[in-house]
């Protein structure tokens, strides 16, 4: 259902931080197989350890579950506006012209 994005999302991020596996599964306190494992969404990590991958990789829970939430448009449009905001002036009318056609 999905799970295979989640462990690319912490495989994603892990690599954003400069973690190898073996140094991430240490902080997470886990084998290096089995965050091998949930890397490739073999294995589901229990709610715990998704804490405490998430807060390793100082991420929120949403970062790594958006890809499976049922709610997951109003995390992804959360994110669009967060990136919206570090626009210029110019780069939002072309967005805007561009999401107009597309609505259209």
């Amino acid at each position: 259902m999905g799970y295979e994005l989640v462990g690319m999302r912490i495989m994603q991020n892990r690599l954003k931080r400069g973690f190898t596996r073996e140094a991430f599964a240490e902080k997470v306190d886990l084998s290096i197989n089995y965050v091998g494992d949930i890397e490739r969404g073999k294995k589901t990590p229990s709610f715990e350890t998704l804490i405490r991958i998430a807060n390793v990789l100082e991420v929120s829970a949403d970062d790594l579950l958006m890809d499976v939430l049922v709610c997951n448009y109003s995390i992804r449009f959360a994110k669009f506006f967060e990136k919206i905001e570090t626009m210029t002036k110019e780069e939002k009318e072309v967005l805007t012209k561009a999401i107009n056609k597309l609505i259209e």
